[in-house]
């Protein structure tokens, strides 16, 4: 139930992507998502630094009954910057029923212009951030100036907990 990513997964053309968890046991955790080295030793994980990528207009990610955890599986030696960023025009972000763990600085953020985020039922919890950067993290972001704008944000029955930041 742990799936482990050598590298982000850049959603391009328009394209739309549902990630759903199976269903649980009692005693057993949602399917877990988080980042690997690859197989030849070096660190594929460049800028943005995401487990995905919207680099298209009118890209779609769903992310449903997930743990989504930021700290590398192999040796625990670095942590992803956040899930999810926005590029282009006119993307959808959605989170629902996940726990999001261990990310450096902002979970979901866009750099684009209209992006819609949905953000409900879910935990964000133990954000690490980097020396030197206290005041640049959170849940999300995109308000304008030289990050991208945002056309519609939900966020609905979250627990929001240790994260440093905004």
């Amino acid at each position: 139930r742990t799936y482990l990513m050598e590298n982000k997964v850049i959603l391009e053309n328009g394209n739309q992507l549902t990630i759903i968890g199976a269903p649980t046991a009692p005693g057993e955790h949602p399917a877990t998502i988080q980042p690997f080295f690859s197989y030849d030793g070096g660190n594929q994980w460049a800028w943005p630094n995401v487990m995905f990528q919207l680099s298209s207009d009118y890209s779609e990610l769903t992310l449903r009954h997930l743990i989504l955890n930021g700290i590398s599986a192999a040796d625990e030696s670095f942590s992803l910057a956040g899930v999810a960023m926005a590029e282009f025009d006119q993307n959808k972000i959605i989170v629902d029923h996940c726990t999001v763990s261990s990310f450096r600085e902002l979970s979901l953020w866009t750099m684009g212009t209209g992006t819609d985020f949905y953000i409900t039922n879910s935990t964000f919890t133990d954000y690490t951030s980097y020396p030197g950067g206290s005041f640049y993290g959170g849940v999300v972001w995109g308000g304008g100036s030289w990050m991208g704008t945002m056309d519609m944000l939900v966020v609905e029955n979250n627990t929001f907990q240790g994260i440093i930041g905004e």
